[in-house]
């Protein structure tokens, strides 16, 4: 059931729930502390059904089942956060840090873009999410979702990018190009089954699809991520 007929009256839908009330144990405090940070609720069930069925969990999350599954923000984050804290460690990343910054000469604006790069690589990384929504969007506006469904499919979906990007700590073993190929067949794969299902469109269509959108959408986002580090990193080294 897509949102516009879930929400087919209105834009609220009662959605009620019974709860009990137990005796207070170790367990059931521990428990408590762990749903003050979000990370009980819902773990298994979120993780389980973003692998195995990314467009079906976005459905749900726009409907009926909202309160069951890990908000896509709150996945983008904690994705993020592995990869912030495991990616340097890959021989990979220290490669191309060695190579990034032996490229870089004593300018100081191509030191300051240099930094900014590589300091902030995850959040530029992030901005694609709302420029691939948009042509999502634009491409399937009949679909019956707003923008606004959009960015929670792709955020689901970029948590998921997240997490098979941390394949390449296996770099060790297998060259980081194989990897790397590896990955994308997999989150294009993956991608188009969630086009599919989330658009219910024929596999044919989506995967026309995931290649236009991610085409059109990285062209723009290399335009503009291009132009706003630039005028940043004039900014860090005082030329503006």
């Amino acid at each position: 059931m897509r949102p516009d007929q879930f929400f087919e009256k209105s834009n609220e839908v009662e959605v009620s729930e019974s709860r009990n009330v137990k005796r207070i144990t170790t367990f059931g405090f521990v428990s408590d502390i762990l749903q003050a940070f979000n990370v009980e609720r819902g773990v298994v069930y979120t993780v389980k059904r973003l692998l195995l069925d990314p467009g079906g969990l976005a459905i749900s999350y726009l409907t009926e089942e909202r309160f069951k599954v890990i908000p896509p923000f709150r996945i983008l984050l904690v994705s993020t956060a592995l990869i912030v804290i495991l990616l340097p460690y890959t021989q990979s990343f220290l490669e191309f840090k060695e190579g990034f910054y032996q490229g870089v000469d004593s300018k100081e604006l191509e030191t300051q873009m240099s930094l900014l790069i590589a300091q902030y690589s995850n959040i530029w990384l992030w901005l694609f999410i709302p420029i691939v929504a948009f042509f999502s969007w634009l491409v399937n506006r009949k679909s019956g979702y707003n923008y606004a469904e959009n960015l929670v499919l792709h955020t689901f979906l970029y948590g998921l990018t997240n997490i098979l990007s941390l394949l390449v700590l296996i770099d060790f073993l297998v060259s980081s190009s194989f990897i790397f190929g590896a990955i994308f067949l997999l989150l294009f794969a993956y991608y188009t089954y969630a086009y599919r299902v989330f658009f219910r469109k024929s596999w044919g269509i989506s995967i026309v699809q995931n290649l236009l959108i991610y085409i059109i959408s990285s062209v723009i986002y290399g335009a503009i991520a291009g132009v706003a580090l630039g005028y940043l990193s004039a900014y860090k080294a005082d030329l503006v």
